[in-house]
């Protein structure tokens, strides 16, 4: 892997992170940690890019609306909320380098590119992905969206096919987990995640990819030269201070 996604904002409207324009956030939670610092910190930590997905439906802040089943386009009061929240997210963690835009057909073009001009903006190094721009291809672990105890898993195979199909056209691809409600990645999904790195791992040194496009994330092969590329590219990039880089890169030689 060479990025994470993080889902701090779902279509109920919740934030993950302390949100001055929602009282429906962790301020108002018995959890007073802030998580999304946390888990900025352990990505860099690890030589990866700390990205976030944003549902655009919302249940709260459209008025009860429901996800995809809405089909009318998003007006300028919703779009000026979305826009607000986005500039708090890339102030209080300007270290984000994905903001992903899930079921954004509803927006316009134009509303699209006013959403990229504002990240740009804020955070030139950060990127805004959108269904418009085909830049990212999604799947599951579970054979759902959410975990549940008796959700099936997909078998590596279709996984890893599914993969090298989306390096070939150049594009990032998002393997969803599935957390329990103790807010761990239970042990049989572990089990598919690490059979699927085995499996790349093995095609790496057989198959090449085009380079993904612009604003794409890198492909990875998972060994160490290459982190040592990923941590090199983020320290470039302003992502990761110096003394988190000397740190990891010790750590990393050290294994060479």
């Amino acid at each position: 892997m060479t990025f994470i996604i993080l889902t701090i904002k779902d279509t109920s409207g919740f934030c993950l992170w302390d949100s001055k324009e929602s009282n429906y956030s962790v301020r108002n939670s018995p959890v007073k940690d802030d998580i999304v610092k946390a888990y900025v910190s352990a990505c860099l930590d690890e030589g990866l890019v700390p990205g976030i997905h944003y549902a655009v439906p919302d249940m709260l802040n459209e008025q009860g609306r429901k996800g995809s089943n809405v089909k009318e386009p998003i007006g300028k009061l919703y779009i000026d909320h979305m826009k607000k929240q986005l500039s708090e997210i890339l102030s209080i963690y300007p270290q984000v380098g994905i903001i992903s835009l899930d079921d954004a057909q509803r927006l316009s073009k134009t509303q699209v590119d006013d959403l990229k001009q504002l990240v740009t903006r804020l955070n030139p190094k950060c990127v805004l992905w959108s269904c418009h721009d085909g830049r990212s291809v999604q799947d599951t672990i579970i054979k759902s969206w959410v975990w549940n105890a008796s959700a099936p898993l997909k078998m590596a195979g279709p996984i890893v096919a599914h993969y090298q199909q989306t390096q070939a056209n150049g594009k990032a691809f998002i393997l969803n987990v599935g957390p329990d409600r103790t807010g761990h990645i239970p042990q049989n999904q572990l089990a598919v995640l690490l059979e699927v790195n085995k499996r790349i791992a093995a095609l790496s040194s057989t198959q090449t990819y085009p380079a993904p496009g612009p604003g794409n994330a890198p492909n990875a092969n998972g060994n160490t030269v290459e982190r040592l590329k990923n941590l090199k590219s983020l320290y470039g990039q302003g992502l990761i201070n110096k003394e988190d880089y000397d740190r990891k890169m010790k750590e990393l030689l050290d294994t060479l």
